[in-house]
């Protein structure tokens, strides 16, 4: 999946895309709004100021919180066709960069593709909170759909230091999905583990951001034709 966006990346930097840089934010209370929507008692309450939250992109609007002794359900979404990019991106933006020593968290080092979005290809998906450490009914996850699969991303909201935040408040991957029918909407789901709780999860907003074409079918059989004789040829 990384892989995808490093190579779209290095496909704008060499001029194969167009000049122009951007990608679709949803945001709960702010940027499209309009294409938030919520079941269960909460998701609309406003918990201020998005405090905690850097991540590139994003307005000043507040996060939202789901509870009051409810099951929630956020819903985010996105038709390409008709959704029109709304935030720019130069290629090689830090989406989410952090001193990660150990070197094992998915999300240190995710970086922008600056590929214009609204047509068929991969899409890297990602999804911003701000940091909280009373989510009651943890742990989260988020469900990005796409016409190869859909992307799946678990994850405790809460976080107890520093150390364990870090990255918290910027872009994470949720995965990156392929959109075949760019006149189709396709969506990320938020849920929590069913527990009713006050605060049951949080919520700032979601990216989707063009990483690149899906081969043509001949073009895949053409490439593993190509590796099985070097292969060969090697042997």
């Amino acid at each position: 999946m990384r892989n995808i966006a490093i190579c779209a990346a290095a496909a704008a930097a060499c001029g194969l895309a167009g000049t122009a840089q951007a990608a679709f934010i949803v945001e709960a209370l702010g940027t499209a709004s309009g294409n938030y929507a919520y079941t269960g008692a909460g998701g609309t309450a406003a918990s201020g100021p998005s405090t905690g939250v850097s991540a590139p992109g994003t307005s000043s609007a507040g996060s939202i919180f789901g509870g009051n002794g409810t099951v929630d359900e956020y819903t985010y979404s996105y038709t390409p066709a008709v959704d029109a990019d709304n935030t720019v991106f130069a290629p090689g933006t830090a989406l989410n960069s952090f001193w990660d020593p150990d070197g094992t968290d998915p999300n240190d080092g995710l970086f922008a593709t600056g590929l214009v979005g609204g047509v068929a290809g991969f899409y890297n998906v990602y999804t911003v909170w701000p940091e909280t450490t009373n989510t009651s009914s943890q742990p989260t996850t988020f469900v990005a759909t796409g016409d190869q699969g859909d992307a799946t991303y678990v994850v405790n909201q809460n976080i107890n230091s520093l150390d364990t935040g870090a990255g918290i408040g910027l872009w994470e991957l949720i995965g990156t999905i392929a959109i075949e029918d760019p006149s189709a909407t396709y969506t990320v789901t938020q849920n929590h583990d069913g527990s009713p709780g006050f605060v049951s999860m949080r919520s700032f907003g979601v990216l989707w951001e063009y990483a690149g074409p899906i081969p043509e079918p001949a073009s895949a059989s053409l490439l593993g034709l190509a590796s099985f004789g070097l292969l060969r040829r090697r042997r």
